[in-house]
């Protein structure tokens, strides 16, 4: 006799409960989990006694116990919390679900009737029971016919054509706009509801689609998304409710509107919802410091060491080939977001998928998910999957990432702080936590920490950088030159420590020893375009930069695309009072991107920009100034001088001489040297002839010639960081 619980019927030789035709597989573990609840279903079983009798030890983590519970549940509960498996706090677990066994139903049918005819018989009418015994028999072997039946095409979806599907699944299409070219789409869904034989077609938002997946209840879900920018289409595959993802397909548009295509996705539908066992990568995430610290080792030769390591120890440490290539899959994902390695998109999307198939019940792998589709520009529906899920310190971390990635940084370091709270040794997290600060109007709290973080065991140094930047932002060089001084010994040569050693040295006047750290810097640096307007302006040649810009662009990623470069190519040319040369740099930067700076910078630049290219009467240009008065008065600072550049001009263009001399105080406060340039700047001509301006300069040119013995025994003392490694 086969137990039955709630709906579900038990098949202990496959390992897998059934609610008439679906069948889902459940682990090992799951399976056995559901079966000791079952046998002490009028007790509170303690998560001692599950661990010893699932895992026959008692030495398991109560992590695996939360998330073997909660694979169970997502399998029986369908989204009703807590109706089959009930948690006592402090106690452990029960299962509430009704337990009985398929022969009680079938005596139980109808019991007036059978109690009628049983009063007429005799109660012990061998050839009856001999021919009920034969019946039951021939139904069982009818049923088990019907069954395999079933699962051989459950298993072979080849065989099943889309109108055999019980379910008919519904196709939900994200709104992407009005453009002409989602006629290609319209197209392409006719083609798609007709091979799935689907009958419910709806529309949801981009920025809300998953609550409108979740409402469309347990049947599958196609959804699809055209980004007409690409030419591409976004697919993915969900069932059940809460909806859970199952596959992704990403795939230019020429490409998915074929058979192959949308036979795959025909057979997604037919394949077994619930495969999954220990993917050993929560085991990975918590025990590998080279994982917690991909992102905050930078462009250095240590983060190759540390991929390498990392992926030894996936293939040491795996016990099969299936747990091995999920690592790999979940790892190549991150190094991806991360933009550490470039992946084939194609190998990207297989090990995603893969984890799906198997481990769709896992954070991780939704995690992975989540991180690819952020990769091909679905930050939106990323999110949403990672919503509501269960957290823990790493999810919560990549939820911060992916707000950054939605331009919500006030989220984002929340997300930050709160794991910092909770483990401060996570060195990616607090990377970004103190990153997140540096720029954020709360960046004074990073003074609470520039000593205690030091008693943490990074294998990074960026995060020094992030302070020695926070220094340099505050004009505070004497700190600079003590955290590099008494750091030099665990420094990594990377982008972070020539880039800090480059602006240090440029900001005191130092640009022969600038240029030495600048050339161990990549090309496309994006410190590169104002380290070398920095010298030019101070040395009264900006006529040379141009110049310098025409060997530089080159380098730049498809060339005219940096934004900080284009900028001061253009700030040049108006200094010099060329506007129709600046004019083309301005018409770029529109379309140009920005390896640095936050949107609000960008936004003011565009617009002082504007005004000074274009012949705009002062109603025009006041209207245009006025728009972004807030977004200039609340600007963050930044460790160069180059935001205080674009203040003065905005103030000055808008007739407001007092806010103007402050932003050229202040640069002067954070970079002696471009402020002995402020005069260089016909713009600017006025308010640097200041008195409180023309103080501001003197004292900062003191500050250069009395630092100058300090800056010149750092330079020679880190200048072997680099040759060590």
């Amino acid at each position: 006799m086969q137990l039955k619980v709630g709906k579900w019927v038990l098949n202990e030789k496959r390992f897998s409960i059934l609610d008439g035709q679906n069948e889902l597989e459940l682990s090992p573990t799951a399976f056995k989990l559901l079966h000791l609840l079952v046998l002490k279903s009028d007790n509170v079983v303690s998560i001692a006694e599950i661990k010893k009798q699932v895992w026959n030890t008692e030495h398991t983590t109560d992590n695996l116990v939360y998330q073997t519970v909660r694979n169970l549940r997502l399998a029986l509960e369908s989204g009703d919390e807590q109706a089959y498996i009930k948690t006592v706090p402090r106690c452990g677990y029960q299962l509430i679900a009704q337990v009985s066994h398929l022969a009680d139903e079938v005596t139980t049918v109808d019991t007036s009737d059978t109690m009628v005819k049983n009063s007429r018989k005799p109660p012990h009418n061998n050839v009856s029971v001999s021919k009920r015994m034969l019946m039951l028999i021939m139904s069982s072997f009818v049923a088990l016919c019907a069954y395999v039946w079933i699962h051989f095409n459950q298993t072979h979806p080849e065989t099943l054509h889309s109108e055999e599907l019980i379910d008919a699944p519904y196709l939900v299409v994200i709104n992407t706009g009005t453009d002409e070219k989602e006629k290609k789409l319209a197209a392409l869904q006719k083609k798609l509801v007709n091979a799935l034989n689907i009958s419910n077609v709806v529309v949801a938002q981009n920025n809300a689609f998953l609550e409108k997946v979740n409402s469309l209840g347990s049947q599958p879900k196609l959804v699809i998304k055209y980004l007409p920018e690409k030419e591409t289409v976004l697919a993915l595959v969900m069932m059940g409710l809460p909806a859970r993802l199952i596959h992704i397909e990403y795939q230019p548009l020429n490409k998915f509107d074929t058979h192959e295509v949308r036979s795959k996705l025909v057979s997604q539908f037919t394949t077994p919802m619930l495969r999954q066992g220990n993917s050993g990568i929560a085991e990975l995430v918590r025990g590998s410091k080279e994982l917690k610290a991909l992102a905050a080792l930078s462009e250095s030769d240590n983060i190759q060491r540390a991929i390498v390591t990392l992926r030894l120890e996936i293939d040491g440490s795996s016990l099969n080939e299936q747990q091995k290539r999920a690592k790999h899959a979940f790892v190549n994902t991150l190094l991806a977001f991360y933009r550490i390695e470039f992946v084939e998109d194609s190998k990207l999307q297989a090990g995603v998928n893969f984890l799906l198939a198997r481990y769709h019940q896992s954070n991780y792998a939704l995690i992975s998910a989540a991180l690819y589709l952020a990769n091909v520009d679905n930050g939106h529906i990323a999110f949403q999957l990672l919503e509501k899920l269960e957290q823990d310190h790493f999810l919560t971390y990549i939820q911060g990432l992916l707000h950054i990635e939605l331009d919500e940084e006030n989220r984002a370091l929340k997300h930050f702080e709160k794991v910092y709270e909770h483990e401060p040794e996570f060195e990616d997290n607090a990377y970004f936590y103190f990153l997140e600060l540096l720029y954020s109007p709360r960046n004074e709290e990073l003074r609470q920490y520039q000593t205690t973080i030091q008693s943490h065991p990074y294998i990074s140094t960026s995060i020094d950088f992030v302070f020695a930047n926070w220094f340099m932002m505050q004009g505070d060089f004497e700190h600079v030159f003590t955290l590099l001084s008494d750091r030099h010994a665990q420094m990594i040569c990377n982008d972070d420590f020539n880039g800090t050693m480059a602006q240090l040295n440029v900001v005191l006047g130092n640009f022969e020893e600038s240029e030495y750290w600048a050339n161990q810097l990549p090309s496309r640096d994006w410190r590169l375009p104002w380290l070398a307007f920095s010298k030019y302006a101070y040395e009264k040649k900006l006529k040379e930069y141009p110049r310098w810009y025409q060997s530089y662009a080159p380098d730049i990623l498809g060339g005219d695309s940096l934004f900080e470069a284009l900028f001061l190519n253009a700030t040049a040319y108006l200094a010099l009072g060329e506007k129709q040369q600046a004019m083309p740099f301005y018409s770029q930067m529109g379309k140009s991107l920005s390896r640095f700076s936050q949107q609000a910078l960008l936004d003011v630049a565009n617009v002082v920009t504007r005004v000074q290219v274009e012949s705009l009467t002062v109603d025009e240009r006041v209207r245009l100034l006025s728009q972004l008065e807030n977004t200039a008065l609340a600007m963050p600072m930044d460790e160069i001088a180059l935001t205080d550049l674009v203040l003065a001009r905005f103030f000055v263009l808008y007739g407001d001489m007092i806010r103007a001399e402050q932003a050229l105080i202040q640069g002067c406060n954070k970079s002696p040297a471009v402020c002995q340039s402020w005069g260089a700047f016909p713009l600017l001509s006025q308010v640097a002839s200041t008195q409180n301006v023309a103080q501001a300069k003197s004292q900062a040119k003191a500050r250069m010639v009395e630092l100058q013995p300090r800056i010149n025994l750092l330079n020679k003392q880190l200048r072997g960081v680099c040759e060590k490694d």
